[in-house]
This record gives structure tokens, sequence and C-alpha cells, in this order.
């Protein structure tokens, strides 16, 4: 078993406004007070400025998803509408690198759609893209929790918690990443960098190996092989990954 050390962030996220780290390998609580959110979201509807003064001051209190629902009366918008408008331009921000402007439009939706775990999960990576892990992680456990049998959820949410030097919590989301997607070399691979970490080669080495028979000519695989072998004290068979590794990549120029 992985041992628990220090988390670098072992406090609750704090209340700051809500804000949006991926690897090669894959393809927060909405915050600010109510009226910034309310703000935010009627002014998203081109309503007449003294319109919206009078509808912030007035619809303190009530819950994004009920306003937008009571002010789409008014204005005749219908809360689909509304809900595509965010989805879109949170994933096209997400994919231009803004990852603060894409958490904001998610952080929306997750008020709109509480219970979707698309939502809850592309909320958590933008967050944590943005470097704000204690949000991502906050997201992602409840992405998780919406959708237990999505690998890539797992996934993202083991490689922040990697991060963030938890490495018992990460060893299990790994291998619920190996059980849930056997075939996928990278959670075995993920899941030996966590044993790596943690100092377990033995355990390091069985998982990177499953890795390896999935993806033979991964250089980042033989690669970390042949860290594990030199952390054992077994320099031939370090030196052996460590060319396999080298010639793999000399041979991809």
């Amino acid at each position: 078993m992985v041992s628990r050390g220090q988390s670098k962030s072992d406090k609750e996220p704090d209340s700051r406004a809500s804000a949006g780290l991926e690897e090669e390998e894959t393809g927060g609580e909405p915050q600010g007070d109510a009226v910034t959110t309310t703000e935010r979201t009627v002014g998203e509807l081109n309503a007449p400025l003294g319109f919206k003064a009078v509808t912030v001051f007035t619809n303190i209190g009530r819950t994004l998803g009920s306003l937008v629902d009571w002010y789409a009366e008014l204005t005749e918008v219908k809360r689909d509408d509304v809900i595509e408008r965010h989805r879109k331009r949170g994933i096209a921000a997400f994919q231009r690198g803004r990852f603060a402007d894409a958490a904001k439009d998610f952080a929306v939706l997750a008020e709109l759609r509480p219970t979707d775990a698309w939502v809850s999960y592309m909320l958590g990576r933008s967050h944590g893209n943005a470097g704000d892990v204690p949000w991502a992680l906050k997201w992602l456990r409840r992405a998780a929790q919406q959708n237990p049998g999505d690998p890539e959820i797992h996934f993202q949410l083991g490689l922040f918690l990697s991060h963030d030097e938890q490495l018992v919590e990460a060893e299990a989301e790994f291998s619920k990443v190996a059980e849930l997607a056997p075939a996928e070399p990278k959670g075995h691979y993920r899941l030996g960098v966590v044993y790596d970490n943690a100092g377990e080669h033995d355990k390091a080495l069985e998982s990177l190996h499953r890795a390896l028979e999935l993806r033979p000519n991964s250089p980042k695989v033989n690669q970390r092989l042949g860290f594990v072998y030199e952390g054992k004290g077994d320099h031939a068979q370090a030196l052996k990954y460590f060319k396999h590794a080298a010639e793999i990549e000399d041979s991809s120029l």
C-alpha cells in the first residue's frame, strides 16, 4: 500500500471567484457572491441596463437556476439556449487554453445542470489547468461520484491527486482506471509511477511491465522502467531499458 504523504492542499478550497493540467496521454464550487453571479448571467441575456439592475437587486437569494427560468419567461429566452451558449463558450475557451474563462462558463452550467457528470468533469479540468488544484479535486471527485464507470474521470482525478502528492488516493484512482480500461496502457503506467514515487519498486515494475506489453515502443514506459531498475540497484536492466528508450526516440526523428 502506498504510504500517505503530506498533501500540498490539505485545506478546503477557499471561496474566491471560480476560475479554471493535462498530460499528453489524454486526448470549486462556482463562487463569488450572489450579486456577481446574477449580474454576469443576466447580463449575458442582453437585457437593458436598467432592467438588469432591477433584476440583480430584487432577486438576491434566488438560485441561479430559478433566476434563469424566471428571466427566461419575461424575455422569451429559452433555458436550453442559455445552457447551450455557456457550453459552447466553455468548450471554445478550454480548447484555446483560456482555462479560467472556461471555468466561469462551466460553473454556470454546474448550477443549471448540477447532476451532469460531464459538466463537473470539465469544470474540474478547467480549474486544474488554470492552476487551482483544490477546486479541480472538488469537481473531479463530484464527477467520479456522478459517473463512477468513466475511466477518464478517474484518470484525470488521479493526475491531480498525484501532482498534489496525495499518493494513496492517486493509487486508488489509477487502480480504477486499470480495472475499467485494462487494455489502455496509461492507467497501468500511471499506477507504476505512483508506486515508484512511493518507493514500492516491485509493484511499480509489475504495473510498468503491463503497460509495456500494451505499448512496447513507448519511450516513456521504457525510460521509467530504467529509472525503477536503477532505484533497485539493477544497473544492467536499467541500462537495457534506457538504451531501448533512446533507440525508439531516435528512430522517430
